[in-house]
């Protein structure tokens, strides 16, 4: 009556290594924006023992620089003329046409 123990394999339970994932499939151009963080991937693995752990730093006010950054504000845009959509393009181009 020896009753074992379920346990997962760790590599079911971890994800693989963030250089596996593109598998050589990466993009064709420069890429124009900087890329996701891929730094803190635990979320997708983290247990209820963790997540608790989490909040009670959060809490205590062990804040990531990350949310820090978050918090200030965004600077305005300083574009002096705003540019036109699309409708009102095609609008005036009609427009032109009909004289």
């Amino acid at each position: 009556d020896s009753i074992e123990e379920k346990k997962r394999e760790e590599w079911m339970t971890e994800l693989p290594a963030v250089r596996q994932a593109s598998l050589g499939l990466g993009p064709r151009k420069f890429r124009a924006r900087e890329g996701p963080d891929m730094s803190d991937r635990s979320s997708w693995t983290d247990t209820p023992a963790d997540r608790a752990r989490k909040e009670r730093d959060r809490a205590m006010g062990r804040v990531k620089s990350d949310e820090k950054r978050d918090d200030e504000p965004l600077p305005e845009k300083s574009s002096k003329r705003k540019e036109k959509s699309l409708m009102e393009m095609h609008q005036k181009k009609l427009q032109k046409k009909k004289k």
